[in-house]
């Protein structure tokens, strides 16, 4: 009996030491706040890009069963507070539950596009050797758009003044057949008996330069655009169904007031 009551002894003391080490002061972790735009909207849940510094760029945020009806409406593009349980699911993007989201900003408004008034001309003018294209890089405004994408870019050019037309001609004649004239509209050079002082006073040119594997596709501009501070030109080219084996070089020459691009940084242009 003796040896029992010793090692029941020794049981409580044992069972007596454990107690004394468990604490139930460990840190708690804390739900975790950010700020974030909203990309999308589903029925139970929303789809985010953080703007703050959470270790995560995107994220799934679903809602936590307690968390309070937000007094606002989700919508894309809204910038809000988001307060998270800690518990984030390594997935792509993220996936969390959210305990509250406050709105900081609605979604800024997409700027109205006006389609201005404008007179276009196409001009045939072949490159006379592989240097063309250094005559015109510098002058293209949309340069960067050029790389391959969903849609197929055309450069865009802008001239002021009747100063920068006879320059631009005058050093482009050495590079594409600026006096051949081809079909109605006559040579490109010959433009400048139209487009003088005057003219530029009050309107601008924009000059597109494409080039097609037949000469003869012909071009429509068919829309000019402007929202905010970018201006784009809608093209489209026609194939008829017995073609040229010619390749041809085009300029388009999309007349506008000057008003119009009062206030516009960015230029481009592409085939519908």
């Amino acid at each position: 009996m003796k040896r029992y009551g010793i090692l029941l002894l020794c049981v409580f003391a044992l069972a007596a030491f454990a107690g004394g080490c468990t604490t139930n002061d460990a840190p708690k972790a804390e739900n975790i706040t950010f700020t974030a735009i909203i990309e999308a909207v589903n029925d139970n849940s929303l789809l985010v890009t953080t703007g703050d510094d959470v270790g995560f760029d995107k994220a799934s945020v679903g809602f936590a069963a307690d968390m309070p009806l937000p007094e606002f409406e989700f919508s894309v593009g809204q910038t809000v507070s988001i307060t998270i349980l800690p518990e984030i699911a390594e997935s792509y993007p993220v996936q969390v539950r959210a305990v509250s989201i406050d709105l900081v900003s609605d979604a800024e408004a997409e700027p109205e596009a006006s389609h201005p008034a404008f007179t276009a001309y196409y001009y045939r003018a072949d490159s006379l050797g592989e240097a063309g294209m250094d005559f015109l890089s510098d002058r293209i405004l949309n340069i960067d758009k050029m790389a391959i994408s969903s849609v197929r870019h055309i450069p865009v050019m802008l001239i002021g003044s009747s100063a920068e037309l006879n320059e631009f001609i005058e050093k482009g004649s050495a590079q594409y057949q600026f006096d051949q004239s081809y079909g109605e509209t006559g040579a490109f050079s010959e433009i400048t008996n139209e487009y003088n002082d005057v003219f530029f006073e009050e309107n601008v040119l924009l000059v597109l330069f494409t080039t097609e594997t037949s000469g003869s596709i012909s071009h429509t501009i068919k829309d000019v655009r402007t929202e905010g501070d970018a201006l784009s030109v809608l093209v489209t080219a026609t194939e008829p169904d017995i073609g040229t084996a010619d390749m041809a070089d085009w300029f388009l020459v999309v007349s506008l007031e000057k008003s119009v691009i009062e206030g516009c940084s960015s230029f481009d242009a592409w085939y519908e």
